[in-house]
């Protein structure tokens, strides 16, 4: 739904703003998800709240690969998402190392509000930075209208 969202609605303007903003949904409903009571009754407000979390991660990876798309020549596009995609999935397993301890001693919620309020903090930390910033309005470095037939074996 993210993908398809930015797909109708999204344009080529500011799309870093736009997945920050978009990310930051995430980051409310994770401690919004944090704060629920823990009875059988929220378990439903519980799942309501991943949909905007799914939504609002989604719309942001799109963006991203949009970025990405645009600033890197089409001959390294897909070298530098491989990259990035590796060091991605690479993030899991390493967070699930720290998740699964902190978890046992803080508890799910509390890590929740915890994850939440790093994504919050880290898109404000994010939207700070000057290099970072310019990515709103970084130039098309791919050459995609440049081939020919004679490139096709």
């Amino acid at each position: 739904m993210g993908g398809a969202i930015i797909g109708f609605v999204g344009n080529t303007k500011k799309r870093l703003t736009k997945g920050v903003l978009w990310f930051t949904l995430a980051g409310i409903s994770f401690i919004i998800m944090g704060l629920l009571p823990s009875d059988r009754n929220n378990l439903w407000y519980f799942l309501a709240l991943q949909v905007p979390a799914g939504i609002g991660y989604m719309a942001t990876n799109g963006l991203f690969i949009s970025i990405v798309q645009q600033a890197y020549p089409a001959e390294q596009t897909g070298r530098v998402m491989s990259i990035s995609m590796s060091l991605t999935s690479l993030a899991s397993p390493i967070g699930l190392i720290f998740a699964g301890p902190a978890a046992e001693k803080l508890g799910i919620p509390a890590l929740l509000i915890i994850s939440g309020a790093s994504i919050l903090l880290g898109n404000i930390f994010c939207l700070k930075l000057p290099k970072v910033k310019q990515l709103d309005y970084i130039k098309i470095k791919t050459n995609a209208g440049s081939f020919s037939d004679e490139n096709i074996d």
